[in-house]
């Protein structure tokens, strides 16, 4: 008897199918998971340059201005120009930027518009899409009141630090920039 070993076509293609269809389940969850690494390693780096913001302040006694309208000075602070997504960080600071006296004229809202905090400076990255939600909307439209909220698919990817005035202003106070009456001390340059 002549048998022929091997798998025939048909045994072939169900296996090929198969395999497609693994893998095919198996991209889906690595785009998330690539997604999701660059959340996290935007707000890995919005860490940094809220600390390098805070030593900036100290050192200075004052926080940067933007550089142009809204673009942050990651020369100055030392920290990447651009957010994972490969845009420049957006920043605005309130009137006042002292130390001893920090603003806390940007308000931070919640996506329902419920005031999150009162800062001093706040830096947005604005992820991988450019919404035209309410929300992505309102960190783009050059006023102070901007929105932190969940990532949503479809709607709002933006992600918001901020330096907070209490902060600010006790790290000043720890490094001997502010009297004890909170006024400044005439110390540093």
């Amino acid at each position: 008897m002549n048998r022929q070993t091997g798998f025939s076509l048909v045994e072939m293609a169900i296996v090929l199918t198969a395999f497609g269809l693994m893998m095919g389940g198996m991209l889906v969850p690595l785009a998330k998971q690539s997604r999701f690494q660059k959340e996290r390693e935007a707000k890995r780096q919005l860490a940094v340059i809220t600390e390098a913001l805070y030593g900036y302040a100290l050192i200075h006694e004052t926080l940067p201005g933007p550089v142009g309208k809204d673009t942050l000075p990651w020369q100055a602070l030392g920290v990447p120009e651009t957010d994972p997504w490969g845009r420049p960080w957006r920043y605005r600071t309130a009137p006042k930027t002292n130390p001893c006296d920090p603003g806390n004229d940007i308000r931070v809202r919640d996506e329902k518009g419920a005031l999150a905090a009162q800062v001093t400076a706040v830096v947005v990255s604005e992820g991988r899409f450019r919404y035209d939600s309410g929300a992505e909307r309102e960190n783009r439209d050059g006023d102070a009141d901007f929105v932190k909220a969940f990532p949503r698919p479809e709607r709002f990817d933006d992600v918001v630090a901020w330096v907070n005035p209490a902060v600010l202003k006790n790290r000043a106070v720890l490094a001997g920039l502010c009297a004890k009456d909170g006024a400044e001390s005439g110390q540093g340059g």
